[in-house]
């Protein structure tokens, strides 16, 4: 027999109204806070103990034993009237419209595995993995897995958001442009594993997101630097003034995607702007010397060139970039990975294309189209005064002041010497000396009005001269090739 409760009336409190509390100092709010804290903290932990009672006593009064029944047994009802909904459900998917489920698939696990003894994992091999509630799930690779002593030494994650830039139909695929954006997640010493559990900022953003509408202080990923470097032996240059043409050859597939994209972009620019017509050649043009940053291996580490642009010709699906590097400042000098950081490797001087992540239309989407089918570099020099050593049969020549070329009384086989290591073992197409003379005739007609009393017929272009080429070294030995050519001395007063 249950004793029964004792009842208690209205009266057994007292629940008279006393007077008004009117002391500043009473917050009713924190006094509220207090209570309800510390009810929170009854009710779980009264909650915990009747868990407790259930299960780890082996014995309990029959009144207890009754009502802890009766709780079980409401649960099992009370699942299958919870599943009543999605029963129907399934009852109307599979019985009215006689749809079936889908196959189940195999669950896929990326797993680290670091073995002393084992060079590779072929497909196919067993792998039981034991979890933490120590349950053990049995997989097999699904490829054959190379196994190396290779650890962690950086994270980066990569974000690359989509924008209209001159519409708002995000279902307009053609015209869309991306901006990619990057943050370092880790750094430092290899590890086999990654854990930023512990970190105090928080988990990181793996996946990224959108910067653009973000402040400056409230971005948490930077824009990415993207491109690529050309770097050439031709790229060694001497003192003087440079010119240098890059052709980038494309295939004309890509090329064509290209074009098709950037037409895309010119009807929605045209659109919004009320149907403003504008040629797409020179869209193009517009977009791609807004597209890159152009930088070099300088003296100091990369520097961003002042001048440089770009043509394209469309004709030969070719994009021609021309450099004019001008000062001491922009000189090209070859990779030193002391001072050029981002790259390993070159031992030439450098040009790096980078992606301009602040051009008006981001330029990486038309951009990643093209294919690049082969790259062509051409230097063009000229007033190259240093770097050069001059010499003749009677030996070195001080050109920093007026000399004799071929000595003081020239002889059938007097010769002038040009050494330039730096410009003569470049590939040339053409190379040009220019010597200013003193004491040539003042005459109109030159050397032909000054020989004109005497015998023969003697002209500027009567002076003709062998020019001697050593092309290199063979097992010690000098190979001299001797080049015949119809030069003749051209007048020139300075």
């Amino acid at each position: 027999m249950i004793p029964q409760q004792h009842r208690y009336s209205p009266q057994d409190f007292d629940l008279t109204a006393e007077e008004v509390i009117d002391d500043p100092s009473i917050d009713l709010n924190e006094s509220f806070k207090m209570f309800f804290k510390n009810l929170m903290f009854v009710q779980e932990k009264a909650s915990q103990k009747f868990e407790f009672s259930q299960v780890e006593p082996n014995f309990h009064p029959p009144h207890l034993g009754l009502i802890l029944s009766f709780l079980k047994l409401f649960q099992l009802a009370q699942k299958e009237l919870n599943k009543l909904l999605e029963r129907h459900l399934d009852y109307y998917y599979q019985e009215v419209l006689g749809q079936t489920e889908k196959e189940k698939k195999p669950a896929t696990a990326y797993v680290g595995i670091s073995s002393k003894q084992l060079d590779q994992l072929e497909m196919g091999v067993p792998v039981d993995l034991t979890f933490s509630n120590k349950e053990t799930m049995s997989f097999h690779t699904l490829t054959p897995v190379n196994l190396s002593a290779a650890k962690i030494s950086e994270v980066w994650t990569i974000y690359r958001n989509s924008y209209q830039p001159f519409s708002d139909n995000i279902l307009n695929d053609h015209s869309e442009l991306n901006s990619i954006y990057d943050s370092c997640l880790f750094i430092g010493d290899g590890q086999e594993t990654i854990d930023f559990s512990g970190r105090l900022e928080g988990y990181p953003l793996v996946m990224g997101e959108d910067q653009d509408d973000l402040g400056r202080f409230e971005r948490n990923m930077n824009p990415s630097e993207l491109g690529f470097v050309i770097t050439s032996p031709v790229l060694n240059l001497a003192d003087g003034k440079h010119k240098i043409h890059i052709s980038i050859k494309f295939t004309p597939n890509s090329l064509g995607q290209f074009e098709e994209i950037m037409q895309a972009l010119l009807s929605e620019k045209e659109k919004s702007e009320g149907g403003f017509r504008q040629e797409i050649n020179s869209f193009i043009q517009a977009f791609i010397n807004d597209a890159f940053i152009i930088a070099i291996t300088g003296k100091d580490g990369w520097v961003d060139l002042d001048y440089s642009y770009f043509l394209f010709h469309f004709e030969e699906n070719t994009l021609e970039l021309i450099l004019e590097p001008e000062g001491e400042q922009e000189k090209l000098v070859p990779f030193d990975p002391k001072i050029h950081f981002g790259l390993k490797g070159p031992i030439w001087p450098c040009i790096k294309l980078k992606i301009n992540n602040k051009a008006s239309l981001p330029p990486m989407t038309p951009l990643e189209l093209l294919e690049v089918v082969e790259v062509e570099v051409l230097t063009k020099s000229s007033e190259v005064t240093s770097g050069v050593q001059f010499s003749n049969q009677l030996g070195n020549l001080d050109t920093s002041n007026p000399f004799q070329p071929f000595g003081p009384i020239p002889s059938y086989d007097s010769y002038l010497k040009v050494k330039s290591p730096l410009i003569l073992s470049s590939f040339l197409e053409k190379l040009s000396i220019t010597i200013y003379w003193s004491g040539l005739p003042l005459a109109r007609g030159g050397f032909e009005t000054l020989y004109e009393v005497y015998p023969g017929e003697i002209k500027n272009d009567s002076f003709k001269a062998e020019i001697l080429s050593v092309d290199g070294h063979l097992k010690g030995k000098k190979v001299i090739k001797k080049h015949r050519f119809s030069t003749y001395l051209k007048l020139k007063r300075k």
